[in-house]
């Protein structure tokens, strides 16, 4: 018995031996060299670290799809392009029947909002309409000022040279109150220029109507008292 034993201890003392020599060779043909050591991967950290991601990626996608400012377009179809803070069209919606016919027609989702609208006014639809000089409305409603300006301008500049267009700067205070008149923004303050004369006239009444016709309205409104509505088609 005390034999065996001794032969097991020896054996132990053998494989130490070769381990200690084994590794001296080792760290003399890598000059030292160690193999550091494996650090444990933390599941909550690379859990935190997706949820991080995620949070922001969806947080850029709401910025990218949050409403900054409208355009309406009115000339009879009324348009309006909603564009967010990256100067992007991120909707196009029509605010009366030809204006819905119209944007199923056209495709401006993604682009800067200068090149939309440019798609916009030459559409065969109103650029007809420009070519027989019916008067063109364009309006800018956004939260921020300097903005709404620098808007206000790019927007001119695409609208010179197309006909008798007339542009103007709101607030979205006011793009929200068309918006619950089924309004859009130019139209709804040709709304407002008629209530202030006739307080009966509905935004139903001018939903429908060409710029034009909503202009002679309140013109003659303005000149001699209360006037009955032109009928649809007719130019004043």
């Amino acid at each position: 018995m005390d034999e065996r034993l001794r032969e097991a201890f020896a054996q132990v003392r053998a494989e130490e031996d070769l381990k200690q020599r084994t590794l001296a060779a080792l760290a003399h043909e890598t000059n030292g060299w160690h193999a550091p050591p494996r650090r444990r991967t933390r599941p909550l950290l690379t859990a935190a670290a997706c949820a991080a991601c995620l949070l922001m990626s969806l947080g850029s996608l709401w910025l990218y799809f949050t409403p900054a400012a409208y355009i309406s377009v009115d000339v009879n179809p009324s348009l309006e392009l909603t564009v967010n803070r990256f100067d992007r069209v991120i909707a196009l919606e029509g605010r009366n029947d030809d204006g819905a016919a119209l944007a199923e027609e056209l495709d401006v989702r993604f682009l800067e909002y200068t090149a939309a609208l440019e798609q916009v006014l030459d559409s065969g639809a109103i650029a007809d309409l420009l070519a027989r000089d019916e008067p063109l409305t364009i309006t800018v409603a956004g939260a921020d000022e300097d903005r709404t300006a620098e808007m206000l301008s790019q927007v001119s500049a695409c609208a010179a040279g197309r006909g008798t267009a007339y542009c103007h700067a709101a607030d979205l205070q006011t793009a929200e109150d068309a918006h619950d008149s089924g309004l859009s923004c130019g139209r709804y303050r040709m709304l407002l220029a008629l209530q202030a004369l006739d307080p009966s006239i509905m935004a139903e009444d001018v939903r429908e109507m060409t710029m034009h016709q909503l202009q002679t309205w309140l013109a003659e409104l303005e000149s001699s008292g209360e006037v009955s509505a032109p009928q649809q088609g007719q130019t004043g």
